[in-house]
């Protein structure tokens, strides 16, 4: 896999800057594409520089592509500003495309302009992130209301607060994701991260209600599931382990989710062991390089009486894959035992 470093580029004015930030936060997550290619700082393979300027109604890009500081592609584009969003994009695609990369690289970008002021507000409210969470948030929110059909606020503030959860600012961002839910009651993202926010506040009956409301209205069964794997750890976290059941029976229906076979196989073994050796199974077939999975796996059919040859050939595939993992004292553990 490749490294890049995406790098400051220079501008002009702080209103320049602002979009060079938000726009290279937008190449940078583009650009992270598993097994193909890493966004790191200094020392990477690959770097990618350039300037931005924002002159009248037009945005001027221009961008380098090095490697060992030799230079392997560059360019330059002129677009209106209300075309900005689109720019992270096109950096990406190029970017990947003049690696050869093509499968990785984004689509061809094809969204509508916005209105100008939106996007630099957008821009504003992106830098405001990491120095004024409060009143990034209000420039977040009120772009969403004053223009419904711009999607990028909403999915910045949601990102930000995934990133804030737990954190110092997490009391920032619970308010704006009571705001954003206000704004907009049928969206099932942002339902679902204000009952994150409630849960980790311990307000279990208000993430709950938040959830079952997000099932009610889930597009598709990845997020029904999803809405279920939630339920079930509710119900576990007050000791309703028969409600958690039957959410993840529910979940296993609408996606194969591997860890929510695990879950359920750890939770069937008192009452009905066959089952869980079952869940087990299909939990490993799901993920198979997934050591906790393999591990959980053999300790099952070491407890549940599983066929011995099967067990001894699991706990020594288990011990294979934990090699230098955390859980390789746990698999070697469980094959001493069988030994």
């Amino acid at each position: 896999m490749r490294t890049i470093d995406v790098r400051s580029f220079s501008a002009g004015s702080v209103e320049a800057e602002d979009v060079a930030l938000f726009v290279l936060g937008e190449a940078r997550a583009l650009l992270s594409v598993p097994e193909v290619i890493q966004v790191v700082g200094q020392g990477a393979e690959l770097v990618l520089d350039g300037s931005i300027e924002v002159e009248g109604d037009e945005l001027r890009i221009a961008a380098t592509l090095s490697e060992a500081a030799v230079e392997r592609a560059s360019w330059t584009e002129s677009l209106p500003i209300g075309q900005g969003l689109q720019v992270g994009q096109l950096l990406a695609r190029a970017t990947l495309l003049a690696l050869g990369e093509d499968a990785a690289a984004p689509a061809e970008v094809g969204a509508a302009p916005v209105p100008a002021e939106a996007f630099l507000a957008l821009c504003r409210a992106w830098r405001l992130l990491s120095t004024d969470p409060d009143a990034a948030c209000d420039e977040l929110l009120l772009a969403l209301e004053n223009a419904p059909a711009l999607t990028a606020p909403r999915r910045v503030l949601l990102d930000a607060a995934r990133e804030a959860a737990s954190g110092d600012q997490m009391p920032v961002f619970f308010s704006a994701l009571e705001r954003l839910v206000a704004l907009r009651p049928d969206d099932v993202e942002a339902l679902l991260a204000l009952g994150d926010y409630r849960a980790l506040h311990f307000e279990d009956e208000g993430a709950r209600a938040i959830y079952l409301e997000a099932r009610e209205l889930a597009p598709d069964a990845a997020t029904s599931c999803a809405v279920l794997s939630r339920l079930a750890a509710l119900a576990l976290r007050k000791g309703q382990d028969g409600e958690a059941v039957a959410h993840l029976r529910a979940a296993i229906k609408l996606a194969d989710e591997p860890l929510q076979y695990l879950q359920l196989g750890l939770l069937l073994q008192e009452t009905e062991p066959a089952e869980a050796l079952r869940m087990h199974s299909r939990a490993a077939v799901l993920a198979p390089e997934n050591v906790r999975v393999r591990l959980e796996l053999v300790r099952a059919l070491r407890k549940l009486g599983g066929d011995p040859e099967r067990t001894l050939d699991e706990a020594v595939e288990t011990l294979r894959l934990a090699r230098g993992d955390e859980l390789e004292p746990d698999a070697q553990a469980e094959l001493d035992a069988l030994i």
